[in-house]
């Protein structure tokens, strides 16, 4: 990862969530939304002038947690967009300041990805659906990689994966 020495793993997640929604966005995975795509920031800077990345965020994070809820039908399950309540408080915190971990604003998922992970992604690597992780420390830069790679091959393969996890 490269910067993992600047990042704390609530940011690198955040970024993440922004990336994957993005796509979910752009490739219209069950999300009729364009909450952060430029016209949909300037619609919510209207409403939301200093939280409209946390806002659109918020929204499509909502969608994403239901479309991957209901393709994981195992308990105790936790995935991007549905972490114990410490990460989400940690996550919230971070994008209550978004130019500190977007400083141009919100970006091609792609290019989001490309500033954390520096490993070539494979989207040929994985089939649409779910992807079991097994078990991961989302305080562990090595796990994140992980999450992170298969959210990327996802984007990459414009195929709906939804990686899944419980936690070590």
């Amino acid at each position: 990862m490269r910067q993992s020495h600047s990042r704390t793993p609530a940011q690198t997640l955040a970024i993440l969530r922004c990336a994957v929604l993005r796509d979910l966005e752009k490739q219209g995975y069950g999300i009729d939304s364009k909450a952060l795509s430029e016209e949909g920031q300037g619609d919510l800077k209207f409403i939301f002038p200093r939280t409209s990345v946390l806002a659109g965020i918020t929204h499509d994070g909502k969608v994403a947690s239901k479309i991957f809820d209901d393709r994981i039908r195992d308990l105790g399950f936790y995935h991007l967009f549905r972490l114990p309540t410490f990460w989400e408080g940690q996550i919230h915190a971070v994008l209550r300041e978004p130019d500190d971990i977007l400083p141009s604003g919100v970006a091609a998922p792609g290019e989001m990805l490309q500033e954390i992970l520096s490993d070539e992604v494979d989207p040929s690597a994985l089939d649409e659906g779910t992807l079991n992780l097994s078990s991961l420390d989302l305080n562990s830069s090595a796990d994140l990689k992980k999450l992170i790679r298969a959210h990327a091959n996802a984007i990459a393969a414009e195929k709906l994966v939804i990686p899944f996890f419980s936690l070590k």
